[in-house]
Order: structure tokens, then C-alpha cells, then sequence
């Protein structure tokens, strides 16, 4: 392997395949690129589905539940994301037009980037913008639809970087940063985007280089950033989480006027990826640079349930991606996809894809743990309320099209899909191991019935004793009611009082107020001996500890 190759692995050497293209050919930034994917290739590139088979039904809980898992990765390719790859590529094409190393156009850009910078002019009418020509898209729409997933996919068919070696450039097709969630400033920027570069380039060390050493104004900042965009040819920037900027304050107009300007002066795409709360901050605020720069837009909703054609057709996104989502079912009775079912999923997911494939891999890890073993309606509704409570306000806008609530839980999605198959995993082996369902049956139950009563206060050669005679009578189901039943063979009951001054005392004894000094143990211990009474019971009644079934059932 090349120094290059060790560096950095996903440094490729440059290859290059002549266009037919006019306005790409002799472009060797373009003819490096791999060649444009048609429909039928994008359909089977960008789906991603688990390495499924019938017979891994069979298997062992741990295993499916593993299995479950990878669903995390499940995408299939639906007309949105098929058009978008296409504009993309035209995108990243035609912002290399022009920009093509060792010519005389490259050289000026270069020279254009430290002049403009100089003489403090706005590069909104930059000179290299091409009317007409779009550089830049706005990809909007609900959190959980999946638009920084394809956005990676589709960015995975282009190597990280490539290198020319004729005229010793790293050439990276793509680049990607996250806007930070506290909106940060341009500085933010800029070393977002340094640190991006620095990771794929070999040898590079730029956020020491130019943002640390010397302390650069911001003016200086931007300037270096430029001239490393155009240094490696960055043919397309993702801005990520662009929603964040609302965050950022008076800050923002200049952050979004300076990407613009880099856009236009680099002749470099921008894709930015936000929520709808993004509407709010280009609607706004950037009309004016909107215009400018050729912007873009995609708005992605949910899948909509569908409708009916003359002869009879359902023609729905949502039935096509849940019809094929509904195949990957590691349950050992697996359930046909019926429309109860299909109507079920959709009013807990409101057709939000990333939703919906944790809304089945749940159910489906509740069916294999609780031992039912198949998915049905009552199923998914009870995973609805109890693994997806922090998205209820937002699908329940939905269902209301409540868009003033929607602006409020824009960015509200449910957590990692491994996080929730590991939260229904740790609640049905709590289950499995609780007091409630420990019997009987159970290997050394007197000897647990017996520690637990211990615990409460009780002696262990009484416990014991309390605990043999309880199920020896077979008074108990499980160990909360035998060790219920074991304290209450341990505790005295109350004398009948007898008349003359020891019943009114012991009556003014158990009346008494202990609200002076409610921490304090100690009294109690003593009114349990001179009472007579258990020290669990008087702990209880008088609030300070929980009843023992309690406890035990926790």
C-alpha cells in the first residue's frame, strides 16, 4: 500500500474516463468522478436491508433480538430519494465546470479569493456566478424521514478523496459537517470545517495551521477557508442541522451571508439539511440572498397513506415502504401484513419513516421476550404508549395537522433504535426476575422467602421458622405473598384492652405525634418496645417506609 494509502485509506488514486459531455470533457475533477447512476442502478445502490432468511426464526432470543438491531440501517429507495440523487450529481458536476486544476480559470478563482477578500467586497454578485445555474438546495422536512441518511448514502459512492497525481491534488468530492446545536458563530464554522478536512487529507493539520496559530480574525478565517476549499477541490459542502443556526442570534445573517459568498466565489455547491424549523430562518431572514445564490428547495413530509385509483389501486408510498419493511420479521409465528395492521402502524408512526422502522423492530422484540411470539394490533398499541412516550405530542399534531404544535416538537424523535430493543430487553428480564414470579417452584424458595423476611427486622432463626410454616401450608403464590404472610405470623397481635390506667396509656402511647422529629429512628424503636408492636408496622404507618408487598414487587 502507498504512503497515501496508509494515511488515509479511503484515499484513492485518480482514474480517469473521458466524457462525452462537453461541458466535462478534458475536466479531470469530473472525469475521476464514478459515472452518474441511472434509476434502476440508484434503486438498488441506496437500498440497505438486513442479511435476512426464514430460517432465522428459529434461533435463539439473543440472536434475533441482535438481529433486530440491524434494522437500524433499513432504507428503501422510494421517488423522492431517486429524483434527489440525480439533481445532486448534476450539482456536483457542473460546480466543477471551470474549476479543472493547472488551467488558466483555476488560477484566477485562486487569485479572485485573495483579491475580493482585500478589497472587502461582498462576493453576493460574484463575477463566476452563472445566472440560472443552481448551487444550492434546501433540504427541509420532519426529523426521523431520513435526509442526512440518504444524503450519506448517496455520498458513499464517491471516494472520500481522490488524488491526482499529475498535478498533486487532493481532490474531496464531498464534504459534510454538523452545524453545532448551540448555533455557532462563523469562527464555529470555519474550524467545523477545517476539522472536517484535516480527517481526510493526509498529513494535514489546518485547525493548528490557520485557526489556533496567530489568533486570525474572523475576516482572516474565512479567507483561509476558502482558499483550502478551493485547494482541494471540495466539489459539494452538506451543512447539517442547519436549524441550529436560529440558536446563534444576531450571528446568523452573516454566517449564512458568508457560506453564500463562498459558494458563489468557489462556484460550490451548499446542501443544507435542517427540520421545518428551518422554514422560519430562509423564509425570513435570507430572501434576498436566497435570490442570489439559486437556491433550491425539498420539503420532505411524511408518507401519506395513500389513495385509490379508478380501478381500485392503492397508490401509497407508506404501503409500498411498510410492505417491505413488514418482510424482516425474526418472530416465530410471523404475522401476515393485514390492512388492521397496516392502519395500526400507521396511526402510531404518522408515516415518519425512522418511527416506523423502530415502532416494528420494538413490537417485534416485545412478541420474542414476553414469549407471544407474533405481532398483532394490541401489540403494537401497548409498544405506542409505553416505549414511545417523548413522541407522542408531536404524532399527535400530526394526526391533528396541528402546525403550530408541530413548529414546537420540530426536532422531538425517539432514541437510537438499539437503545429501545435494549430498554424492552431489560424490562422483560426485570420481569422474568421479579419477586412476582418467583414461586414455589423455584429452586430454594423457603431460603428466599426467609431473607426477605429477615430484611424487614424479623430474627433469622424466626424468619426461617415463619417461612417453612408458610409454605409448608401452601399460603403463598409467589414470594411477595409469602413473605407477607411470614411477617404477619411474626407480628404480635394487639391485645384487648383492659380497663384502668395501663389501656389509657398504651391508647396515649399509640397516639403519639412523632412530627417533632420525623428523622428520628430512634423513637420509633422505642415506641415499637414499650408498645408492643413490630418495628415494620409502626415504620409503615407512620409513612416513614413503604408496605413490604410494595417493595417486593418493585
Amino acid at each position: 500500500m502507498n504512503v497515501r494509502g496508509q494515511l488515509n485509506p479511503s484515499c484513492v488514486d485518480a482514474v480517469y474516463k473521458s466524457s462525452r459531455m462537453p461541458q466535462y470533457s478534458g475536466n479531470p475533477l469530473i472525469e475521476a468522478l464514478p459515472e452518474a447512476l441511472e434509476p434502476a442502478e440508484a434503486l438498488a445502490a441506496f437500498s440497505t436491508a438486513p442479511a435476512y432468511s426464514p430460517e432465522q426464526c428459529q434461533w435463539k432470543i439473543s440472536e434475533r433480538v441482535q438481529m433486530l438491531k440491524t434494522l437500524s440501517g433499513f432504507m428503501v429507495p422510494l421517488e423522492r430519494h431517486i429524483a434527489l440523487a440525480s439533481e445532486l450529481d448534476s450539482m456536483l458536476r457542473n460546480g466543477y465546470v471551470g474549476r479543472a486544476p493547472a488551467t488558466p480559470e483555476y488560477a484566477e478563482r485562486r487569485q479572485a479569493i485573495y483579491a475580493e477578500r482585500m478589497n472587502g467586497a461582498d462576493f453576493a454578485e460574484d463575477q463566476y456566478f452563472t445566472p440560472g445555474h443552481q448551487l444550492s438546495l434546501l433540504l427541509m422536512g420532519l426529523s426521523g424521514m431520513g435526509k442526512t441518511r440518504f444524503l450519506k448514502r448517496w455520498a458513499a459512492q464517491y471516494p472520500s478523496v481522490i488524488y491526482h497525481q499529475e498535478t498533486h491534488v487532493y481532490q474531496i468530492p464531498v464534504l459534510h459537517i454538523e452545524l453545532p446545536a448551540n448555533g455557532e458563530s462563523v469562527t464555529g464554522l470555519c474550524n467545523a470545517i477545517f476539522r472536517a478536512i484535516d480527517k481526510l487529507i493526509p498529513g494535514s493539520n489546518y485547525v493548528e495551521q490557520y485557526a489556533i496559530r496567530g489568533r486570525p480574525t474572523v475576516e482572516m478565517l474565512i479567507l483561509r477557508v476558502e482558499t483550502v476549499l478551493h485547494l482541494h477541490c471540495v466539489g459539494m459542502l452538506i451543512c447539517d442541522e442547519v436549524q441550529n443556526l436560529t440558536n446563534a442570534g444576531k450571528s446568523k445573517q452573516r454566517l449564512m451571508t458568508e457560506l453564500v459568498s463562498m459558494s458563489n466565489i468557489l462556484s460550490l455547491p451548499l446542501i443544507f439539511i435542517g427540520t421545518n424549523k428551518t422554514e422560519m430562518l430562509f423564509g425570513l431572514d435570507f430572501r434576498q440572498t436566497r435570490r442570489v445564490s439559486g437556491f433550491g428547495g425539498q420539503h420532505w413530509d411524511r408518507l401519506e397513506e395513500g389513495c385509490v385509483l379508478d380501478d381500485g389501486r392503492v397508490l401509497s408510498e407508506w404501503r409500498d415502504f411498510a410492505e417491505y419493511l413488514w418482510q424482516f420479521q425474526w418472530t416465530r409465528k410471523p404475522t401476515p401484513l393485514t390492512e388492521e395492521l397496516l392502519s395500526t402502524l400507521y396511526w402510531c408512526c404518522q408515516g415518519v419513516i425512522d418511527t416506523c422502522i423502530k415502532m416494528f423492530a420494538a413490537t417485534q422484540a416485545r412478541a420474542i421476550l414476553y414469549g407471544s411470539e407474533e405481532i398483532t394490533k394490541e401489540l403494537l398499541l401497548d409498544v405506542y404508549k409505553a416505549d414511545f412516550q417523548l413522541m407522542h405530542p408531536m404524532l399527535e399534531a400530526l394526526r391533528k395537522n396541528d402546525l403550530n404544535a408541530l413548529a414546537r416538537f420540530a426536532d422531538i424523535k425517539p432514541p437510537a433504535l438499539s437503545v429501545i430493543v435494549d430498554s424492552v430487553q431489560r424490562r422483560a428480564q426485570s420481569l422474568k426476575t421479579s419477586a412476582l414470579t418467583v414461586t414455589k417452584g423455584t429452586p430454594g424458595f423457603v431460603n428466599l422467602v426467609a431473607s426477605a423476611v429477615h430484611a424487614t427486622g424479623f430474627p433469622l432463626e424466626d424468619s426461617m421458622k415463619a417461612a417453612h410454616e408458610v409454605v409448608s401450608e401452601g399460603k403463598a403464590k409467589n414470594l411477595v405473598a409469602a413473605t407477607a404472610a411470614a411477617v404477619q405470623t411474626l407480628t404480635p397481635h394487639a391485645s384487648p384492652k383492659r380497663a384502668g390506667g395501663s389501656g389509657r396509656k398504651k391508647v396515649a402511647i399509640q397516639e403519639q405525634d412523632f412530627s417533632d422529629r420525623p428523622d428520628d429512628l430512634r423513637r420509633y424503636l422505642q415506641y415499637s418496645e414499650r408498645s408492643g408492636q413490630n418495628v415494620l408496622g409502626v415504620l409503615e404507618k407512620a409513612g416513614v417506609v413503604r408496605p413490604i408487598q410494595e417493595l417486593l414487587a418493585i
